[in-house]
């Protein structure tokens, strides 16, 4: 069994997790919560998987990711690949969740997904830091800098059209 962490990369047509990467770009993102994650490149995921297919051991469990990383570190690392400032704004646990709340009380009032649910909220306060250093050994995933990851997601964002709504000065969406 593999199990990846929060993946950047390339070909993220819905967006998932490169919607971080858009709000940062268009400065959406007034401030970052206290918590973390680990993070990994697609690609790395891609081979972790198909490794594990050939070198990995039945009943066995291989966490794929690469950087731990808390989300000042994380939203300075995307602001910086992406070329615009970074959230400076340490959001409290409480005004974090708080506003997690009112979003999702609002997006069922207004039947719209919430751009910040209280669910999520919650995630973004904790820290969920792992490592892969049994991936790592036993299945030799490569570990991508995540910083690469970002910068192919972006351009990959840039060259299929994602990037054409005017950037925002000051938003306040999270």
């Amino acid at each position: 069994m593999v199990n990846p962490t929060l993946m950047f990369g390339p070909y993220d047509s819905k967006p998932g997790t490169g919607a971080m990467i858009l709000a940062i770009y268009h400065q959406r993102v007034p401030g970052y919560a206290p918590g973390g994650r680990n993070y990994i490149h697609v690609r790395d995921v891609a081979e972790g998987i198909s490794n594990a297919l050939e070198g990995g051991s039945i009943g066995e469990n291989y966490i794929l990711g690469n950087e731990n990383l808390s989300y000042r570190d994380v939203f300075a690392r995307i602001a910086r690949v992406v070329g615009v400032p970074a959230p400076r704004l340490a959001l409290p646990a409480f005004v974090t969740k708080g506003y997690g709340l009112m979003s999702s009380v609002f997006g069922r009032i207004f039947n719209k997904t919430p751009i910040l649910s209280y669910a999520l909220a919650r995630i973004a306060c904790d820290e969920h830091y792992y490592t892969a250093r049994k991936a790592v050994e036993i299945l030799g995933l490569p570990r991508t800098p995540i910083d690469i990851a970002v910068l192919e997601a972006f351009q990959w964002f840039k060259q299929n059209g994602y990037l054409n709504v005017t950037k925002v000065q000051h938003g306040h969406n999270l």
